[in-house]
């Protein structure tokens, strides 16, 4: 029998997500645009990709279409979430594989495997510093030579703490996230004061340095300083 609840809470969230990427609150469209230029930059030719929190692969579905992708491996918690992901990229990736689970059980499941393109979007913020690192320890293993991690996240300013960013954060939700009913902003609050484990981006450094990704580049920061675009590298 289907959970009721479980569907319920997930279409409710579901919402809030749609309207987030819809009105470009947490820079879904400059994030889309830098990524598709990685490709270039890098010169990744039909690379294979692995994202971890994929969600519906929004960002890959509208890539895919004009930029060959040999291969896709997308991992997330929520098995409805997935349903999308496929429903998204079928036709567009030759070869998709998606599982459910938590990112740090599956991404240790991956055997005999290397990405091109490691991706993580607005997830790992969800754990804390010692798992981040062990969670970038596995995705580093898994990097062709040639590879990048490219993760878009919260991110903290400098000597900022997870408190304050939250409090900050939580401010711009509420005074400009204004296609977002209040009910839902206060789901939002809830879920953000609860979950989010905020770094900044020397910690990451810190952190990817740990893990053997020494070319570490900051690739975009949105103009309140609450969301970040990065790139690791071996």
């Amino acid at each position: 029998m289907p959970n009721t609840e479980e569907i319920k809470a997930f279409f409710e969230s579901w919402e809030i997500y749609q309207k987030i990427i819809s009105h470009n609150y947490m820079m879904h469209r400059e994030i889309e645009e830098i990524l598709r230029s990685q490709f270039k930059e890098l010169k990744l030719d039909k690379p294979a990709i692995l994202e971890i929190g994929c969600g519906d692969s929004h960002i890959i579905s509208r890539i895919a279409p004009l930029v060959p992708i040999k291969s896709y491996l997308g991992i997330d918690l929520s098995h409805m979430a997935l349903d999308f992901a496929l429903k998204n990229l079928q036709g567009k990736i030759p070869k998709i594989e998606l599982r459910q689970g938590e990112m740090l059980e599956q991404v240790a499941k991956i055997e005999d495997a290397q990405f091109d393109l490691i991706i993580a979007g607005y997830t790992i913020h969800h754990l804390d510093t010692d798992k981040k690192t062990a969670l970038l320890s596995n995705l580093e293993t898994l990097l062709s030579p040639h590879g990048a991690l490219l993760i878009y996240d919260v991110l903290t300013r400098e000597g900022e703490s997870n408190a304050a960013h939250i409090k900050r954060s939580l401010h711009l939700y509420e005074t400009t996230w204004t296609k977002i009913a209040p009910e839902q902003i206060a789901s939002l609050k809830t879920h953000v004061q609860e979950n989010d484990l905020t770094e900044s981006w020397s910690t990451w450094q810190q952190i990817a340095t740990q893990t053997s990704l020494p070319k570490q580049s900051l690739l975009y920061t949105d103009p309140n300083e609450v969301f970040g675009l990065m790139r690791f590298q071996r």
